[in-house]
């Protein structure tokens, strides 16, 4: 039930009530949730079932965010939005898709920021450092950490501040510092007592075990984890006991007692593959690769790492895949194969001082003093306070500084006297460059509405051009091949129907087709009947007929109706990016993610493709005309790509330029 607490705060005080009447088992959850009486109720469903689902069942859990989100969009609450993105976050953290996660909170804390929800605030942080960690961005975390706990002692919130502490050490964990990760989450454990918070309290034990065991005390170790198991099991946290029962078999390993690790890592794989995270799993193999190969099982061992390896591709978690390199390049070493074995531990160097670095561990140090003066100061604070009881003391302090006030302002009242005339110079010399700045700057907006003006010409040219051509496609060459795939059927009545006339006929039919297909690309009939989102689908759905790609399209919540030129315009950009990733990536997926949050349509494409260098490749795929065609929309294209792990294009644009430019658009059209 601590979830459940935790979600009471975060809801308007008329809910509270009925809030705190839902049941706590899931079945009366389930039920509640189809008779709700309204969306409000509904959505506290939603919430609770989320959380009901999320550590045991991580896919049954994302129908209920989707449905938490839709119902924010409804209700038009604001705070329920970052309810639901913070939800969405947590999803994307525990199955590894760290920058789906990183998008969700950005905007959580966009929107909470302009609510001033500390609240809200504080959770979108603490969240946000998890994310960060599985990143590898540890100085990120950090000070998303330092944040929440800011947030947090203004709300003198102990559960939070155990959680940022929690968090804390895990981060110093990351960067091998032992001794202060265990410092950290010793603070935890005592909070997590106070307020008899039995997850925190097994999280803390869990970690103080990892931490014990870095530092040599196995026995320790062995007690606080056999002590977290316990607590995760009384819970039903299955995921919780899986991590658990793999730290107890590294502990074991490192004892020498190969066996008992192997058995416990096998009952963690049993657990992890209810639940087919790939993330987990690719851990899991992991550490049986390491525990076969420290036994000189080296054929076991790789075969270990591969399926590691093969379960990383998934996900891409870089502090993850460093480890498997570590693992498969001994493997290859035990089996003799030095040149592999040598390729794999270069990638491992490489990868580890990007994760790790002096650097790193300078800011972080930086940032924690930071927070340390500020704590100083308010104690300083507080000590004036108490300062104030000598009232006798002070006010004859002040009757002393105010005879040296009335002499300082009489001096400076003659020096404003010698200086007003040369201020009142200086305003006019201002506002004289604020008029010059106003004409510089309307002479710009004008050479802006003049581009904007010369580039709807362009488009309208195109996409004129795009329908003759189009148009002759299908009426012209079209109607021709349908001619001559008739008249070779009449030849077979009067010649023998020979294998070189069937290949003709079936030649004739598929260029038909596919003269159809093309003249249907360059002007969409569904783009306009249906709109953007099935338009794009339709798209898709031809592209998967390749047999070669897999496309996903998906909505995260209402996609607004845009002007038909405007939809136009966004559905080529994104022909041409699935284009590009059918032809150059490689890719056997691909993703299409709509969302609009506050006033903000986006557009996510993925791929998990090859990848490429974007400043390099501008002219090979047509970059700079889609950035062109996003300019127009007054939107932002960001491409992010290296070569080998996949690309994601973005596209931004704000509901209220998509009014301007439809007026202008208007007015440019029947002028």
């Amino acid at each position: 039930m601590r979830h459940l607490y935790l979600t009471l705060a975060f809801n308007i005080c008329l809910f509270s009530f009925a809030y705190a009447q839902l049941p706590s088992d899931l079945d009366s959850l389930l039920v509640g949730y189809e008779q709700a009486p309204n969306d409000s109720v509904k959505f506290l469903y939603a919430d609770e079932l989320f959380w009901q689902y999320v550590y045991k069942d991580l896919e049954k859990s994302k129908p209920f965010i989707e449905a938490s989100l839709s119902l924010a969009d409804r209700l038009q609450d604001s705070t329920k939005q970052v309810t639901g993105l913070n939800n969405y976050a947590i999803y994307y953290r525990i199955s590894g898709q760290y920058r789906k996660g990183d998008s969700v909170l950005r905007k959580a804390i966009q929107i909470s920021e302009r609510l001033k929800d500390t609240i809200r605030l504080s959770r979108s942080y603490g969240n946000l450092s998890n994310i960060l960690t599985g990143k590898g961005d540890f100085e990120g975390s950090i000070e998303a950490d330092l944040q929440a706990m800011r947030f947090y002692e203004a709300l003198g919130d102990s559960a939070g501040i155990g959680i940022c502490l929690n968090n804390v050490g895990r981060t110093h964990f990351a960067l091998k510092q032992y001794q202060e990760s265990l410092e950290y989450y010793q603070q935890a454990l005592v909070i997590s007592q106070q307020i008899q918070d039995t997850l925190g309290l097994a999280q803390n034990l869990g970690n103080i075990g990892t931490a014990e065991k870095q530092l040599g005390n196995l026995d320790k170790a062995l007690e606080a984890y056999l002590s977290a198991k316990e607590l995760f099991e009384q819970l039903g946290y299955k995921r919780n006991v899986s991590f658990t029962l793999n730290n107890i078999a590294l502990l074991y390993r490192e004892k020498k007692a190969y066996k008992k690790a192997e058995n416990y890592l096998l009952q963690c794989l049993a657990l992890l593959q209810e639940r087919n995270s790939p993330l987990d799993m690719a851990n899991i193999y992991d550490n049986l690769a390491k525990t076969a190969l420290l036994q000189g099982k080296y054929t076991q061992g790789l075969a270990y790492a591969n399926k590691a390896w093969n379960r990383v591709q998934e996900v891409n978690a870089r502090p993850v895949l460093r480890k498997v390199y570590q693992s498969l390049s001994k493997a290859h070493a035990g089996k003799k194969d030095f040149r592999t074995a040598y390729e794999f531990q270069q990638k491992f160097i490489a990868l580890n001082d990007s994760l790790i670095n002096e650097g790193n561990t300078q800011k972080i140090q930086e940032m924690e003093a930071r927070y340390e003066a500020e704590a100083r100061e308010k104690e300083i604070l507080v000590l004036n306070k108490d300062k104030e009881v000598q009232a006798q003391t002070i006010e004859a302090q002040k009757a002393v500084l105010r005879a040296r006030n009335a002499v300082i302002l009489g001096a400076l009242f003659a020096l404003g006297l010698a200086i007003f005339a040369s201020l009142f110079y200086r305003q006019k010399q201002l506002l004289a460059q604020k008029e010059k700045d106003l004409a510089a700057q309307r002479n710009r907006e004008l050479k802006s509405q003049q581009q904007i003006i010369r580039m709807d010409a362009l488009i309208q040219g195109e996409e004129s051009e795009r329908r003759r051509i189009a148009q002759d496609l299908h009426d012209g060459i079209g109607s021709m091949l349908a001619s001559a795939k008739l008249q070779v059927s009449t030849l077979t009545e009067k010649v023998p129907n020979t294998q070189e006339i069937r290949e003709t006929q079936s030649l004739l039919g598929s260029t038909y087709e596919e003269v159809r297909r093309i003249a249907h690309n360059m002007m969409p009939k569904i783009l306009l009947e249906l709109g953007l989102i099935p338009a794009v689908k339709h798209l898709g759905e031809n592209l998967e007929r390749t047999g070669y790609i897999d496309v996903h399209i998906n909505a995260l919540s209402d996609w607004p109706t845009l002007p038909d030129h405007e939809e136009l315009i966004l559905y080529r950009i994104i022909q041409e990016v699935l284009n590009n990733i059918q032809k150059h990536a490689h890719a056997t997926e691909a993703w299409v993610q709509f969302s609009h949050f506050e006033g903000e349509s986006s557009i996510l494409i993925e791929d998990n493709g090859v990848g490429f260098d974007p400043n390099s490749d501008k002219e090979g795929i047509g970059l700079e005309s889609m950035h062109n065609r996003v300019a127009y929309l007054n939107g932002e294209l960001e491409i992010d790509s290296q070569p080998n792990k996949g690309t994601a294009v973005t596209i931004r644009i704000p509901d209220k330029t998509n009014k301007k430019l439809g007026e202008l658009y208007e007015t440019h059209h029947t002028s």
